[in-house]
């Protein structure tokens, strides 16, 4: 999340990382029970994910904006592994 507000304020995007922490707990987490969420189940599938629609688009814009963005590098690459090795973990 605090990469993501990071590069939303260096875009001129006015976000708190509270309100979408708060957004999240709110709105999303009890709405989501059971369900898989759509990466999870393209996993599942074995199917390629939208990894580099999501958080891949974070880590590009922080690179464009000198902004680093770890946590988001760290998800796309350890899904991309996932993704790469589907015969052999499944």
């Amino acid at each position: 999340v605090g990469e993501v507000v990071a590069i939303a304020n260096a875009k001129g995007i006015s976000l708190k990382k509270e309100d979408v922490i708060k957004t999240i707990r709110e709105n999303t987490i009890p709405k989501i029970g059971s369900h898989l969420p759509s990466s999870a189940q393209d996993m599942k599938a074995q199917k390629n994910t939208e990894i580099d629609t999501l958080n891949g688009a974070i880590v590009r814009m922080g690179q464009q904006l000198q902004i680093p963005t770890p946590c988001n590098a760290f998800i796309m690459h350890f899904v991309k592994v996932i993704e790469a090795n589907y015969k052999n973990q499944f």
